[in-house]
């Protein structure tokens, strides 16, 4: 049977949060003797932007910095998501070789789909998976995941929406309409759900981990044993979070601000092109909420393409290691800039 350290570090800042959510990763990566773990944790109230999700579309910022809402991009892919102490988030770190790593991505995401819907079970919801890491009761969304592969480690990281102020979500997000262009919502409001709301009582948030922990045990066949995080994490994280997380770059990027802004909604999410585009792609930068097994290529996209005619940029993206609806959408949006300014 195999074991799983599991941590409640009650780390709520999220600059030190994402901060240790890579330097577990990165130590996993180098040592082979580091524990797979369950890391259970929650966050005070915070903005996390997806990797390549672009804040300026997504989150209304003037009011996020008059409520002092931290504004934070992971180092993980998916959309841009708000959190504050009525939810809670799990990571479940993994060597490769190990746990369920020989299924494929798509199954991961499936198995810990079908996990998280035997925890709400457990308080009489019934849910059920929407696309690939949305979980919903009825259209509303109450569980979205994403996963992340470094070198030798696998983090598969999710929130359970348990008693969370949709009210102030709707104000902090922005409602990007585009997202939902293939579902009847109005609002971020009326696009969720929580335990509380589908049970009609607060749940604690205690109650709720040690729910979580025996489901996991019983679904996995695992054990699991009580830890600390190791003097190297807690160095590790403080290096990350004084070089990275906190730096106004790393959330916000350049002050590059395009004026030209192409969308496209393709299956796997929402695609964001902002650049400055004449006879050529002068400038571009890629945005978007969906999910990649390697989240470095957009960026070798952005750099490859950047100079380019329009046709020599498609036919580049045709040959990249893409999903299908996405490397389509890219080629159509980058046809749509050719068609405007080759006139």
């Amino acid at each position: 049977m195999e074991r799983f350290r599991v941590i409640k570090d009650n780390i709520t800042d999220p600059v030190k949060h994402y901060a240790l959510e890579e330097a577990m990763m990165r130590i996993m990566d180098e040592d082979a003797s580091f524990p797979n773990t369950i890391r259970l944790r929650r966050v005070e109230r915070s903005v996390l932007i997806g990797f390549l999700e672009d804040p300026k579309v997504t989150v209304n910022i003037e009011f996020a910095r008059k409520m002092r809402v931290k504004i934070v991009r992971r180092h993980n892919l998916g959309g841009t998501v708000y959190q504050d102490l009525g939810s809670f988030m799990f990571t479940v770190l993994f060597r490769d070789n190990t746990f369920i790593s020989h299924l494929s991505e798509r199954e991961m995401y499936m198995e810990f789909s079908n996990f998280v819907i035997e925890f709400l079970k457990k308080f009489g919801i019934r849910a059920n998976i929407r696309g690939i890491n949305d979980i919903v009761v009825g259209e509303r969304k109450i569980f979205g995941s994403a996963h992340t592969k470094l070198g030798n480690a696998i983090s598969h990281t999710g929130t359970i929406l348990l008693n969370m102020d949709l009210d102030f979500l709707s104000k902090v997000l922005k409602f990007v309409k585009p997202k939902f262009s293939d579902k009847k919502f109005n609002s971020l409001k009326d696009a969720l759900t929580t335990v509380a709301i589908e049970t009609k009582k607060d749940v604690p948030v205690e109650k709720a981990y040690r729910i979580f922990l025996n489901t996991f045990k019983d679904y996995f066949n695992v054990g699991l044993v009580e830890g600390n995080l190791s003097d190297r994490e807690i160095e590790l994280m403080e290096k990350l979070a004084e070089e990275k997380y906190i730096r106004h770059e790393w959330t916000f990027g350049s002050d590059k601000d395009y004026e030209e802004i192409y969308t496209k909604k393709v299956r796997s999410g929402l695609i964001i092109l902002r650049g400055k585009f004449k006879k050529r792609i002068e400038e571009i930068k890629i945005y978007g909420d969906f999910l990649l097994e390697d989240r470095n290529i957009i960026t070798s996209i952005e750099e490859k393409i950047r100079g380019l005619s329009f046709k020599e940029a498609i036919d580049i993206i045709s040959v990249k290691h893409l999903p299908v609806d996405i490397k389509a959408g890219l080629i159509e949006i980058i046809k749509e800039i050719e068609r405007e300014h080759m006139i």
